[in-house]
Parts: C-alpha cells; sequence; structure tokens
C-alpha cells in the first residue's frame, strides 16, 4: 500500500513511508480529517491537505464509497454491516457540524464491522 501512496516501487518503501500509509489508510477509514493526520503525520496543515487530496486521487473509489455510506445513513438513519447487524444513528441528521461529522465516522466504522471479525 505504501508503494501505490508514495508512488514508488515496493523494493523502495521505507519503514518510514509503510508507518505513514498506515496513519493515512486507517485515518481515511475512520474519518480522520486534515487537523488530525497533521498531528499524526507531522508538517503543517497544507502538506496534510495535499496528502488527503492525492490519497483521494489515487483511490477515487474509496471516497465515492465514503461519501455513499455517509448518504444512504443519513437518508435511512442507520447503516448496516455486511451481515446485517443494524445501527441507528440519530445525529446523523444534526444541524451541528461537529455531532453530524462524530454520526458519520461511526457509520462508516460501523459498516465496515464482521467483514474481518472485528472491523
Amino acid at each position: 500500500m505504501a508503494s501505490e501512496v508514495f508512488g514508488v516501487p515496493p523494493t523502495e518503501v521505507t519503514k518510514e513511508m509503510r508507518r505513514r500509509a498506515k496513519v493515512i489508510n486507517f485515518g481515511v477509514m475512520y474519518g480522520m480529517g486534515v487537523l488530525a493526520l497533521k498531528a499524526n503525520l507531522g508538517g503543517t496543515k497544507e502538506e496534510a491537505q495535499d496528502f488527503l487530496d492525492k490519497y483521494f486521487q489515487k483511490f477515487s473509489g474509496l471516497a465515492e464509497y465514503l461519501e455513499k455510506v455517509k448518504r444512504e445513513t443519513a437518508q435511512k438513519g442507520y447503516t448496516e454491516t455486511f451481515f446485517g447487524r443494524r445501527r441507528y444513528f440519530p445525529d446523523i441528521r444534526s444541524k451541528l457540524p461537529f455531532m453530524r461529522a462524530s454520526a458519520e465516522r461511526m457509520a462508516i466504522t460501523h459498516r465496515f464491522r464482521d467483514r474481518s471479525g472485528y472491523y
């Protein structure tokens, strides 16, 4: 994954590249924003934003999927895991951005449950 994220051959991937790729991969899946990414990777806010932008350009299907989960959850008020476990998110339609964003992150996390036994 680090090879893909940083655009280098697998033989040139360093331990630091693997660490950074892991931070961004899990961060994106769990709704990490620019400021949290900056805190975890170091650097500036602009660098973190650029990193996220490039990541979503490279993996555009993932960005579309995450938006689809948010949109479907907002419409239904709940999301389901692969095996049909349903969880409701009353704050998904909140007018308070931080409440809505929190519900969106939880909905995405919930969607990934059951696939690997954990998340």
